[in-house]
């Protein structure tokens, strides 16, 4: 089995949460596989990456499952339906062009020290990507925080209402404590 950690926007594959599952899986579930594709910052190419990514993974492994955070949650979301894989969504995205219309104009992810520009043209493109975004509750495990302060929890918790959730006071974007959730996160990938 893969696991793969699909990053946030204005992350990367070197993301805290990612080496945490990287560690993790290396020390407790050596028989698994992990990765953590370095994609782009910028949403078309970004889906366009991680489609020919996971449809190329496809090829080398029997099953994939991936944990996706943040926007990661909503790349995953629409990968699990693609390509019909599990997967662990932590303070997903829903409707992410809510959020990327502030987000106009020069941008640095610090994580790759990548400079782009986010245009008006790219919400056009997250509005038909989330158009397409289609929950199936049997793929997905929806694991949220109410202290996020990025994004509001009760979004997530409404659009993947039916899903197997996990839902816990306090904590932050970022994910507290993120290492405590990877044995159920498993499991579920198992079951």
């Amino acid at each position: 089995m893969l696991i793969a950690y699909v990053h946030g926007f204005l992350s990367g594959p070197n993301a805290v949460k990612s080496t945490i599952l990287k560690n993790y899986l290396k020390e407790h579930e050596p028989e698994l596989c992990f990765d953590a594709p370095d994609f782009p910052d910028t949403p078309k190419e970004a889906y366009e990456y991680l489609e020919a990514y996971f449809k190329k993974a496809q090829k080398s492994h029997d099953k994939i499952c991936l944990v996706g955070s943040s926007m990661g949650g909503f790349f995953s979301t629409l990968m699990a339906d693609k390509f019909g894989f599990k997967a662990a969504l932590l303070n997903p995205c829903v409707h992410p062009q809510d959020y990327f219309k502030d987000l106009v104009g020069s941008q640095h992810n610090a994580a790759t020290d990548v400079y782009f520009e986010l245009h008006n043209d790219m919400l056009a493109y997250i509005c038909y990507l989330d158009s397409r975004c289609k929950v199936n509750s049997d793929r997905l495990f929806v694991l949220l925080q109410r202290g996020d302060e990025v994004l509001d929890y009760t979004k997530a918790q409404s659009f993947y209402a039916g899903c197997k959730m996990d839902i816990e006071d306090g904590g932050c974007h970022t994910f507290d404590n993120f290492e405590s959730k990877i044995p159920s996160i498993l499991e579920f990938f198992k079951a």
